[in-house]
């Protein structure tokens, strides 16, 4: 019972986002919307080429695509590769495989890039401030590791 109520606190931390700083007060929901919205437009000033001329990317195209398009999408799910399942291609290849073929490749590019920003977008949630307590602490640390991931 006691870890059901620690999820319940959770999703209520989720639902209800009241301590994000301390000093500043509550932050409105809003917030964690624009949030996302500048990670989006910080990862596309770090790499506009991505999607303004998107590719494939390793296994993309010539393994996950292709059994999608060739086998259809429960076949392709199903099917191992290396020894392993890989759901997430295989769900993008399901939903690139309703778009033309000339979208095919941003649908790939957009799905990742997408997947990227919610990773970094996770860290401003109340879920992690008791990593970080503080809200504009941990935007600042998400601005960082965008910018540090770009110097390699």
């Amino acid at each position: 019972m006691d870890g059901f109520a620690t999820l319940r606190q959770r999703f209520q931390a989720w639902s209800w986002p009241t301590d994000f700083n301390a000093t500043a007060g509550p932050v409105p929901r809003w917030s964690l919307a624009l949030g996302f919205i500048a990670i989006l437009g910080i990862l596309f000033l770090r790499q506009p080429g991505a999607l303004l001329e998107p590719t494939f990317v390793c296994e993309d195209g010539i393994i996950f695509f292709k059994q999608q398009y060739e086998q259809g999408f429960w076949s392709a799910l199903t099917t191992p590769y290396a020894g392993y399942y890989h759901l997430a291609p295989r769900l993008v290849a399901g939903l690139a495989d309703w778009f033309p073929l000339q979208y095919v490749i941003l649908i790939y590019t957009l799905a990742a890039w997408i997947t990227n920003a919610l990773a970094y977008w996770y860290f401003l949630t109340p879920l992690c401030a008791n990593f970080l307590p503080g809200f504009l602490s941990r935007a600042l640390l998400v601005f960082l590791m965008i910018v540090v991931a770009e110097l390699e």
